[in-house]
C-alpha cells in the first residue's frame, strides 16, 4: 500500500496471494488492508491537506498548480527491453540513452523542446517491477498481441472474467480488452457478475 509517500506493508502483517489460473503459481503477494491501514491513509491525507495547502488562497493554489503543470511533460513510450544484452552497458546508461533519443525525436518536431527539459525520469520494466510489483514491469499485465487478446485474454478458457473459484472474478488489464485507462475491463466484469 502507498501511504504517506511510501510503500508500506499492512499494519497487521497479513497478506494474500494472487494466483495465475493457468499455472496455479503465485504471481503476487499483496498486503491485506484493514481499518488501521485505512486510518493511516486518511491521517496522511489530512496531514497533507491541513499542513499548509488549506491555508493557501484559492488564487495562490491555482498559480502553484499552473506553474507545476506548465513545467511537466509526459512522454509515454514503449518498448524498453526487460532484460538487457550482456554487452549493452548498465541499466542507467541505457535509461539515459533512451531518454536522449526520445528527446531528440521530439525536438525534431518541436525545435525548442530540448531547451525546455530541466529533468526527466525513465521507468524501464526493471524499475516498474521493483517500485510497483508488476511482474516483468508489464503495465498491460501480459502481452497485447493477437495470441493474447479477446477470447484468449488472459488465457484461453478464462476470458469470461470468472475464475475457478466461485464468486471470484478478474477485471484488471490482464482481461479483455487489455491495458489502458478506459474502465472497459471492470465494466465487462461487472456485467458478468450481475449475470451470476
Amino acid at each position: 500500500m502507498f501511504i504517506d509517500g511510501k510503500l508500506v506493508n499492512a499494519k497487521s502483517g497479513k497478506t494474500f496471494n494472487v494466483y495465475d489460473p493457468a499455472t496455479e503459481g503465485v504471481i503476487a503477494t499483496c498486503p491485506t488492508g484493514e481499518a488501521a491501514d485505512v486510518a493511516a491513509a486518511v491521517a496522511a491525507a489530512k496531514k497533507a491537506f491541513y499542513g499548509g495547502w488549506k491555508q493557501t488562497s484559492a488564487q495562490e493554489r491555482g498559480r502553484i498548480l499552473f506553474r507545476i503543470a506548465d513545467r511537466i511533460r509526459q512522454m509515454f513510450t514503449q518498448y524498453f527491453p526487460n532484460v538487457l544484452a550482456k554487452d549493452a552497458g548498465s541499466l542507467e546508461e541505457n535509461k539515459t540513452r533512451y531518454a536522449e533519443r526520445c528527446i531528440d525525436i521530439m525536438t525534431e518536431y518541436a525545435p525548442n523542446f530540448r531547451k525546455s527539459v530541466l529533468n526527466y525520469q525513465v521507468l524501464p520494466p526493471q524499475d516498474i517491477e521493483e517500485r510497483f510489483g508488476l511482474t516483468g514491469g508489464n503495465i498491460m499485465q501480459g502481452t497485447m498481441s493477437l495470441s493474447s487478446l479477446s477470447f484468449m485474454r488472459p488465457v484461453p478458457g478464462y476470458a469470461d472474467y470468472r475464475t475457478p473459484i466461485r464468486g471470484l472474478y478478474m477485471c484488471g488489464a490482464a482481461t479483455h480488452p487489455g491495458g489502458g485507462v478506459m474502465g472497459a475491463c471492470g465494466y465487462n466484469a461487472a456485467r458478468e457478475i450481475l449475470k451470476d
